[in-house]
């Protein structure tokens, strides 16, 4: 932890040091959730880890004879059962469940279950790259509920999501119109009409909301 620190915050890669004041009291939350998430972990063992922080880039076609490249940093990958699991880790307040693909998309939804959309476009992404046949489970790691009750898996119209497969044709179609939908030329951007996303935008000293 100590050596991580040096590396990654402190920028003093080769000088590793016992942490203090606020640095010492973050360690010691980094180091609860680590023995959590490992208490969490065994409990699905047997299983096998595949890889961390995967980089996958991906070019798609979309209308008029265009090509997009497509890229995500994957938290985690590792095969239960025979399933891959695709995981993310999330440190907000997050959903697990969604009625259907489509809401995820919706633009006039107030609470757009983005965590959700951003998994299920990474096991999309791992699809193409690694693993065109085999089944994939889209899992979300909540930190904050690692404490208590802890679930991992999507639920999907309220049953468990356990093959990407089973939306796979519905999300395509959706990501495929919301990508050209960006890329046409003859629609102009807008604002958004839901003025609470606004809230923590990088771009909202441009447009002024």
């Amino acid at each position: 932890l100590e050596e991580c620190f040096a590396k990654e915050y402190y920028k003093t890669p080769h000088s590793p040091e016992p942490l203090t004041g606020y640095d010492y009291l973050t360690g010691e939350i980094i180091l609860k959730l680590i023995d959590k998430t490992l208490e969490k972990d065994r409990a699905l063992t047997p299983f096998s880890y595949v890889a961390s922080e995967l980089p996958i880039h991906k070019n798609i076609s979309i209308g008029n004879n265009r090509s997009i490249q497509l890229k995500g940093f994957i938290d985690r990958v590792d095969e239960h059962n025979g399933l891959i699991r695709i995981v993310d880790y999330k440190t907000g307040r997050e959903r697990l469940d969604f009625k259907s693909v489509t809401e995820l998309f919706d633009p006039s939804e107030k609470d757009r279950k983005k965590a959700i959309m951003q998994v299920l476009f990474y096991c999309k992404l791992y699809k193409l790259d690694k693993a065109p046949m085999q089944p994939l489970q889209p899992s979300i790691y909540i930190v904050r509920n690692l404490f208590d009750k802890f679930e991992s898996f999507l639920k999907y119209d309220k049953e468990p999501l356990t093959d990407f497969n089973l939306v796979e044709k519905e999300f395509d179609l959706y990501l495929t119109r919301c990508l050209e939908d960006i890329f046409d030329l003859d629609k102009p951007f807008s604002q958004t009409t839901v003025e609470s996303h606004c809230k923590y935008c990088d771009f909202k000293q441009l447009c002024k909301r």
